[in-house]
């Protein structure tokens, strides 16, 4: 019997390795993993190849740039031939592009290393969401799509700190060659993995994804959370390394940091996720969005305050736990968008990738440009005053929402 017991559970745990959900999430862990694992490594790649700021920002814009221009195609891709051969593919490019993070030689070989990157996680984060979706039941839906936030998290608590702790010990080689074994081995689980299900997504084009995004203001809503929570997740990852640099902080350190900043993240997401779980639509709402992003504006405060490395830490774990929260809220927000709009969730995911995107191109360039002008406080101001207009707009337009659905019932309409 107790032979029969241990392979029964042998058996379950290897049908839930092989579920389109375990795999996904492994997926979207070692992709977070890998994109993050950069930040704390930024002091050595900048002494080691002599960069600038311009150009450090120039890493990211690159990616930021490739990833906006393959998001959309990758998500409508996805719809029109299938999203699991899609998100193979994602899963394979990052597999190559960590081995180049591994292997750059200069500035240039990091930088297509970069582009690689955001390609592979383009494919992850559209086609991926598309499959999940796809592959899940309608009432688990907004709880499954929810809870790749928390896993992202995960990813990006391990990333900075493992590869904080490996450059102190070994250079800049070794931490990318570790999540490249890790990306190996979610591309190998995916390849073998159940195909899950694959939904009918008509053909919907670009041009008409972006009027879906005028017309529906859900779906807005949740590519403008993308746009402000990108922006204020990679100029502060972008600038706030080289200011605890400049306060003496080691690699060591700031990997520390920056894991601690994901620790918030992840506690916020899967706080954000279980309340989803609890609550569905009445948390997955426009006040909710405003919400969201008027933590982050909060966030941000100390690094207009101060550039004391106190006051620099408590904004980048105060800001992560931020963007978990507005994050964690988008993605099922574009999903219950994509629904009202008869559209393909790929397709919608692939919005609010090129809306993450725009912000991986502005913002890198945008903040190092002003920061060599004037000063790093004055890129903080910026999205700040950004977060407080979005805050507007989705007060303005709940109330526009809500005086109509009353005019509805006073004119029994």
């Amino acid at each position: 019997m107790r032979v029969t017991h241990s392979g029964a559970g042998a058996q379950r745990l290897a049908q839930a390795a092989r579920s389109p959900t375990t795999t996904f999430y492994l997926l979207v862990f070692s992709n977070s993993a890998a994109l993050t694992a950069l930040f704390p490594l930024l002091p050595a790649f900048e002494e080691q190849f002599s960069l600038s700021k311009l150009q450090i920002g120039g890493l990211f814009a690159g990616g930021g740039l490739s990833f906006l221009l393959a998001a959309m195609p990758v998500g409508v891709l996805g719809d029109r031939l299938g999203a699991r051969p899609v998100t193979i593919a994602g899963a394979a490019v990052l597999v190559l592009a960590t081995l180049g993070h591994a292997v750059a030689v200069d500035f240039w070989t990091l930088a297509a290393a970069r582009v690689i990157l955001a390609i592979g996680s383009a494919g992850v984060l559209t086609a991926g969401v598309s499959w999940l979706s796809d592959s899940t039941l309608a009432a688990w839906r907004p709880t499954l799509i929810g809870g790749v936030i928390p896993v992202a998290a995960a990813g990006a608590l391990a990333g900075p700190a493992v590869a904080g702790q490996l450059e102190d010990l070994y250079g800049t080689t070794v931490p990318f060659l570790v999540w490249m074994g890790v990306a190996i081995a979610s591309l190998a689980m995916l390849t073998v993995s159940q195909p899950g299900g694959r939904a009918r997504h008509g053909h919907t084009p670009i041009l008409t994804m972006l009027q879906v995004a005028r017309a529906a203001p859900v779906v807005l809503a949740a590519c403008l959370l993308f746009l402000i929570g990108g922006l204020a997740e990679i100029v502060v990852s972008t600038l706030t390394p080289l200011q605890l640099d400049e306060n003496g902080l080691s690699s060591r350190d700031i990997g520390l940091v920056f894991s601690a900043g994901a620790t918030a993240f992840l506690a916020a997401s899967l706080t954000t996720s279980t309340a989803i779980a609890r609550l569905g639509s009445h948390l997955v709402t426009l006040p909710a969005a405003g919400g969201a992003v008027a933590l982050l504006a909060a966030s941000l405060t100390p690094l207009v305050i101060s550039t004391s490395s106190p006051a620099v830490i408590a904004a980048i774990v105060v800001r992560m736990a931020a963007i978990g929260v507005v994050y964690t809220i988008a993605f099922p927000l574009g999903a219950t968008g994509a629904a009202s709009a008869a559209v393909g969730v790929g397709a919608v995911s692939g919005l609010l990738m090129l809306s993450s995107g725009t912000a991986n191109v502005i913002g890198p360039l945008g903040g190092a440009a002003i920061a060599s002008a004037v000063a790093d406080r004055w890129v903080y101001l910026v999205i700040l005053g950004l977060c407080v207009v979005t805050v507007v707009w989705t007060t303005a337009l709940v109330r526009k929402q809500r005086t109509t659905a009353q005019r509805h019932v006073e004119t029994g309409g």
